[in-house]
């Protein structure tokens, strides 16, 4: 598949601890795009990692390196983003150029951000997208006076996303493909 590029999207530290970022479902969706980078690589697929960089102070900083479930390798690309789409102001489109890459496999977080602004700028590029939606996680939004939970949230944006914008599918029927 060398004209497909998987895009690891903010798999960061931040959102596995407590507090304003936290993901509930972040570890499982971690999991899963680890099993997709490892799949990914034993094929010698492309693999670009995106990295949001948030307004942490100092002793946080941390937060913002890419989670050891899926750390880059030497020879992958890592974008690096300070706005949710991914293609705004960075050289991803660049990138997938230069690769000749027409079709992209997408992961992680957030669902209801990153993920939707990205997946939503794939079809303005014309570049066919497959969304893992169990290798991606939400969270909670508040509307009005009405919590929305991290799961609705995330099913709502997987669902909007499905068929117009993306094929929207789970890890297992990706990996099942790749054999």
């Amino acid at each position: 598949m060398k004209n497909v590029a998987l895009i690891i999207i903010d798999i960061q530290k931040v959102y596995f601890c407590e507090g304003k970022y936290f993901l509930p479902n972040s570890e499982a969706a971690a999991k899963n795009a680890g099993k997709i980078l490892s799949s990914w690589r034993s094929a010698g697929n492309t693999v670009i990692h995106v990295k949001h960089h948030f307004q942490l102070n100092e002793e946080l900083k941390h937060l913002n390196d890419i989670h050891e479930a899926v750390l880059p390798k030497d020879n992958e690309v890592i974008v690096e983003k300070r706005y949710p789409n991914s293609f705004l102001k960075t050289d991803l489109l660049e990138v997938l150029n230069a690769g000749k890459i027409s079709e992209v496999v997408i992961v992680g977080m957030m669902s209801n951000m990153c993920i939707d602004t990205t997946v939503r700028a794939c079809q303005n590029y014309g570049i066919k997208t497959t969304l893992i939606h169990d290798a991606c996680a939400a969270k909670s939004i508040d509307f009005g006076n009405e919590e929305i939970s991290a799961d609705i949230v995330h099913k709502v944006f997987m669902g909007a996303m499905d068929g117009m914008f993306a094929k929207v599918i789970d890890t297992e029927t990706l990996l099942n493909s790749c054999e």
